[in-house]
């Protein structure tokens, strides 16, 4: 999870520990001033797979959803660092309408957000996929059940484009791609897209999309300034992490001009990634601006192709406790 604001701190929370699989409660953030990784504080709760949105203007980071090794989570926390910025504080954010994670969340207006599909099981077995989605009002924090989707995912990437032919950008689209679903009674990494209508805060109904170049899930995806483009970074082809598992390396842009969506390679990483973040860093760090009324992080120097991706190394980590 990640979160970005005006003050450039760029926070990460939860997740999985990379040796034992455990769960993790601890957050960092990363200035502006260095690239030394601060422990501010921890979660109330140890959460995988949870979704998280930036709110209140930029000043607070939504965790919903999740699971530790022993609960499904219904729950959600909001995050907020002290004026110092060495410091967290966390509250109860709103209640899910159901046990949730590997569900995507994702802002459609200034006070309207959606979320999209997910896992409702505490296990991976079973036909767990959740098919719903639901646009909440950050305002009054209520929950509103959207139209379904027309296949159960989870997984998967979601982004809000603008229609680059509405000039009163009235008119967005919700995209949905990838992630993994059951075909023929079976469970399997989807290529398929689902794309959903909003005109002036009014949901239409999920219709399909142009599949992705290739089955993906676990990628992660940003949009550029303008949210003309949206960016699937990474991920994998393969059900599981066995023998011949693969990661990919690849960033794939969807653009849908005129509601016309259609995908392209435009970048190859010199290493491949899988569930791994895309947030914005600081002009100083990398040639790019954090806008936090967009819940989809995007890239502020993304140029057509002229993509500049920069490594971070060797960041040291500092405990503020």
């Amino acid at each position: 999870m990640a979160h970005g604001s005006d003050n450039f701190k760029s926070i990460i929370c939860g997740g999985e520990e990379v040796d034992d699989f455990s769960e993790n409660e601890m957050c960092y953030s990363l200035s502006e001033l260095s690239h030394r990784l601060q422990h501010p504080g921890k979660l109330q709760a140890s959460r995988i797979g949870a979704a998280s949105l930036v709110i209140n203007n930029g000043t607070s980071f939504w965790i919903t959803g999740g699971k530790d090794n022993n609960h499904l989570f219904q729950t959600s926390e909001i995050v907020e660092l002290t004026e110092t910025g060495d410091s967290l504080i966390t509250r109860e954010g709103p209640t899910l309408p159901k046990k949730l994670r590997h569900h995507c969340l994702t802002r459609v207006g200034p006070s309207i957000a959606i979320m999209v599909g997910g896992d409702k099981c505490q296990d991976d077995t079973g036909h767990c996929f959740e098919q719903s989605s639901w646009s909440i009002n950050l305002d009054s924090m209520i929950w509103s059940l959207q139209g379904p989707l027309n296949m159960a995912r989870e997984k998967h990437a979601c982004c809000v484009l603008k229609d680059s032919s509405d000039p009163d950008n009235a008119r967005k689209i919700i995209v949905a791609s990838g992630g993994d679903g059951w075909m023929l009674d079976s469970r399997q990494v989807l290529r398929s897209v689902e794309t959903l209508i909003v005109e002036d805060e009014s949901f239409l109904t999920w219709e399909h999309g142009p599949n992705m170049p290739m089955a993906i899930r676990d990628t992660a995806s940003v949009t550029n300034a303008d949210q003309l483009k949206m960016f699937i970074i990474g991920g994998s082809t393969s059900q599981h992490e066995s023998i011949d598992f693969e990661v990919l390396s690849t960033i794939f842009e969807l653009q849908c001009p005129g509601l016309q969506c259609h995908w392209q390679l435009v970048f190859e990483m010199s290493k491949p990634s899988f569930k791994g973040l895309a947030f914005i860093l600081p002009s100083t760090v990398m040639s790019a601006k954090w806008k936090p009324d967009i819940a989809c992080p995007h890239f502020g120097n993304v140029q057509g192709r002229d993509f500049k991706i920069q490594s971070i190394s060797n960041l040291e980590l500092q405990s503020s406790r």
